[in-house]
């Protein structure tokens, strides 16, 4: 269907780069709910508004990795959650494409750690939490983890310990 000459309501469109758009579009651009496939074989399925991936949709990487969640001009934005091929889950806030605010990271093995990003940074205190039950209680700063820690164990046990490195840890790392 047309709308003064251009493509409105459900249809196809293939683009000079190899890229395929199924879904709505209104007054010749994406709009609505579609599906987007590049050559390189990522994709969008989710909404469109004005062409760009915005509100709610799914990216899929080559590589298999993923972003489930909110979109803004084509990035995400918002509550979303990235799984990698290995299964590591990391579900928070995202300002930019960047992870930044509370967040909770879930490996398949059953650790899990929670704490606030700056800038896809982990900064303030983060908890990793083992299958055993242990508990450790760190703080970062831009990135970089504190030598001094508490391990809380089980029973509910503290001990105060001193790692070796100061490494900088970045990204969806457990």
């Amino acid at each position: 269907m047309f709308n003064a000459g251009k493509p409105s309501g459900e249809g196809t469109e293939i683009s000079r780069d190899g890229s395929r758009y199924v879904g709505m579009h209104f007054n010749g651009k994406r709009h609505g709910q579609g599906n987007l496939t590049w050559p390189d074989k990522c994709h969008y399925s989710g909404e469109f508004i004005d062409s760009k991936a915005c509100g709610q949709g799914t990216f899929i990487y080559p590589s298999g990795r993923r972003y489930v969640g909110e979109f803004v001009n084509s990035i995400p934005h918002g509550q979303g959650v990235e799984i990698k091929p290995n299964g590591l889950q990391h579900c928070g806030l995202w300002d930019n494409g960047k992870p930044h605010g509370q967040f909770i990271i879930i490996a398949p093995n059953g650790k899990r750690a929670e704490g606030p990003y700056v800038d896809s940074k982990r900064h303030g205190l983060f908890t990793d939490y083992q299958p055993n039950g242990t508990r450790i209680e760190r703080t970062y700063l831009a990135g970089k983890k504190s030598e001094l820690y508490v391990e809380i164990d089980a029973q509910g046990v503290r001990r105060k310990k001193r790692s070796a490195t100061n490494a900088e840890v970045t990204g969806t790392s457990l």
